[in-house]
């Protein structure tokens, strides 16, 4: 490729030393070299050509610019595009179009806000125009802002009905309670494509505005004669219950599917209004917030950014840095889909934090109950940025990380915990999630091997280890059961010095060298390749199963994969059976952690509930440099029911669409 560019680079030289007026070998030039990085050669050879150039020779510039970009974008090199689009804007500043396809390719690479100013622009120069009102409504209800959506869809749909946007209207209105107005939206796109979302969403309308019988008409069209969900949940359900493993409210969902069985019924109807009213409460009930303790401390009123700020002030050298900063390239994830999912946009390049470990006389470390915050505080309470975290994990130098916003430096902390000794910080943020603990809380144990502390010299470990996977991985990796100290519930602890490894980068976010020091724990045999193709069920855990799986299994089946439940499985084992794997398919969860230990090339195929996208595994892919897909799910039950069944997005179970899921098989695999 390089020697091709190279080559095209002598050819133009030679052109325009033939015949200096020919601007477009001049752009053709400037093009080349932006093709290789270089913008400020391509700027300046351009500008070469301008000082010669006609009007017409302008347009041919342009015109080049823009079909590079567009095939630049099309090949998924929005860093490319962007620079292409943002040339073609400094000799063109009011085209629209260029405005509304930089606006895109910036929002492709995380800038959300930025793209939101690029199609205002377009706006401004093409008030007519509906593609960057769409724009900028996808992005506001991807932000939560759906009042500032609402305004969006609604001035493209009176430019342009689209039924993608109407969709989108819709959303936000039932979001905002705007009932009357979600259904006359809603019936408007069910006369033109009544999908079972669609005439569920008309349903939830129709039943929050209390008009229950025309709401169970909608649900029974919706579930029961468009689609066989409630069929297949409620048989999925039962056989969950037959197991001993349906929940209160899951068996509530299924008499709720049930009742719009028969709508003619006043008794089902009347069943239908007592299940749903327990279920509502239900919900209230789970959502109550904890009585807060009475016996609490001052929170903390000070941080510091970095632990290497705090340890430059100290006169014993209490930082030891073991990795330096690294460079994540990405690879953007391939799916059905022409536009990616916004949990997959970002930079083509992200940069991750080095690793260090510390010794803090006096330290101290907090962490919530539920393992969903942690803060490390040096003696006189200050806390320590680079070693606090807590959900969301948002990405690396995102602002909202910026230690000031840590909730331990404004909440009331449980009184403090001396322990005499040296205690070593090992826990990190929800250490029961598989994911969590291999790729954050064993990584700092490799931390401390490289750091010169000696495991020995350490009187206590702080880590949970109640589960099989953590014993069995603390056992391996030298940390003696007997130094653990004990975690129940929300600690605080200070000891004589605490000795923290920092997180491999960021929580969520893991380094390459994370990846092989996994491998050299637990995949010994190096050199093991295969050619199986794995679907790692998700029927034993609690969440994010697939409630279709019978149907999707049938689908799987015929292109020669194999079903396996990793939760039976040892760590050495699953790390011996990814690396055998060719294809790996599976619902998002902590079972994706092993394609560590897959060999490049591997294909990879994650399923995903629309309500809940998250990259993490993806992140990991493209260390190991693996071929990554994806398949958002569907929601038969539509945004209002789907809700009231999963308020909590990040649990809701996965509905495929068997024909897309077939459709994307022979992609991947062919």
């Amino acid at each position: 490729m390089l020697d091709r560019i190279s080559d095209a680079i002598a050819q133009s030289e030679q052109a325009i030393e033939a015949h200096p007026e020919n601007c477009n070998a001049y752009w053709q030039l400037g093009l080349l070299h932006l093709l290789q990085g270089d913008e400020e050669q391509a700027q300046a050879i351009w500008w070469s050509g301008l000082m010669v150039a006609a009007e017409s020779d302008l347009a041919n510039l342009l015109n080049l610019l823009l079909s590079e970009a567009d095939r630049q974008k099309a090949q998924d090199r929005f860093d490319l595009a962007e620079v292409l689009y943002r040339q073609g804007i400094a000799l063109q500043a009011d085209q629209a179009e260029i405005h509304c396809r930089l606006g895109q390719v910036v929002a492709l690479q995380g800038g959300l806000d930025e793209a939101i100013d690029h199609w205002q622009q377009a706006i401004e120069l093409a008030p007519d125009w509906h593609e960057p009102y769409i724009q900028q409504g996808q992005v506001w209800e991807k932000l939560g802002q759906d009042e500032s959506a609402v305004i969006a869809y609604q001035q493209a749909i009176q430019l342009n009905w689209d039924h993608e946007t109407a969709l989108g209207l819709g959303r936000c209105l039932l979001r905002l309670r705007q009932w009357a107005a979600a259904i006359e939206v809603f019936q408007l796109i069910a006369e033109q494509q009544a999908s079972s979302a669609v005439l569920a969403d008309l349903g939830w309308g129709w039943l929050r505005l209390g008009h229950l019988e025309q709401a169970i008409q909608y649900f029974h069209q919706a579930l029961w004669q468009r689609s066989n969900f409630a069929e297949t949940y409620c048989a999925w359900i039962q056989a969950l219950a037959c197991q001993g493993r349906a929940e209160p409210e899951q068996s509530l969902q299924s008499e709720l599917l049930q009742q719009v069985a028969q709508p003619e019924s006043p008794e089902a109807i009347s069943q239908f209004a007592q299940s749903f009213n327990q279920l509502i409460d239900r919900r209230s009930h789970k959502s109550a917030a904890p009585s807060p303790s009475l016996d609490q401390e001052t929170p903390a009123l000070s941080f510091y950014e970095t632990t290497q700020a705090w340890a430059t002030e100290q006169e014993a050298d209490r930082y030891i840095p073991l990795e330096p900063p690294s460079l994540l390239t990405l690879t953007p994830p391939k799916t059905l889909n022409s536009d990616i999912h916004f949990s997959f946009r970002f930079p083509r390049q992200i940069e991750l934090p080095g690793a260090f470990v510390a010794q803090i006389p006096q330290g101290q470390v907090w962490a919530a109950a539920d393992q969903s915050s942690v803060a490390i505080f040096t003696a006189n309470h200050q806390l320590l940025g680079d070693l606090s975290a807590e959900f969301p994990l948002l990405s690396p130098g995102h602002p909202d990380q910026h230690p000031s916003h840590h909730s331990a430096l404004s909440r009331h902390l449980l009184p403090v915990q001396k322990i005499e000794g040296t205690v070593a910080v090992l826990s990190g943020l929800t250490d029961d999630m598989y994911f969590h603990w291999m790729l954050e809380v064993l990584p700092r144990i490799n931390l401390l091997q490289r750091s010169g502390i000696s495991l020995e010299a350490i009187d206590h470990f702080l880590v949970h280890h109640h589960l099989p996977f953590q014993q069995q991985t603390l056992t391996q990796l030298g940390i003696p059961a007997d130094k653990i100290l004990a975690i129940d519930g929300e600690i605080h602890l200070q000891a004589t010095t605490l000795i923290t490894p920092s997180f491999p980068a960021s929580p969520a976010w893991m380094p390459r060298w994370t990846c092989d020091f996994l491998r050299r724990s637990f995949l010994p045999d190096q050199t093991i390749v295969g050619d199986r193709r794995l679907y790692l069920s998700r029927q034993e855990t609690a969440n994010r199963r697939l409630i279709n799986e019978t149907a999707v299994w049938s689908v799987l089946e015929k292109f020669g994969f194999e079903a396996v439940t990793l939760e039976t499985l040892s760590v050495t084992e699953q790390a011996e059976l990814l690396a055998q794997a060719a294809a790996v398919i599976s619902p998002h969860g902590s079972g994706l952690t092993n394609l560590a230990f897959c060999n490049p090339g591997t294909k990879v195929i994650e399923l995903f509930s629309p309500e809940f996208v998250y990259p993490c595994y993806w992140l990991l892919s493209n260390w190991m440099e693996l071929e990554y897909f994806y398949l958002t799910g569907t929601t038969p039950l539509g945004s209002g029911l789907q809700s009231l069944f999963y308020p909590n997005p990040r649990l809701a179970d996965i509905w495929i669409e068997i024909a897309q899921l077939e459709v994307l098989l022979k992609q991947v695999l062919a």
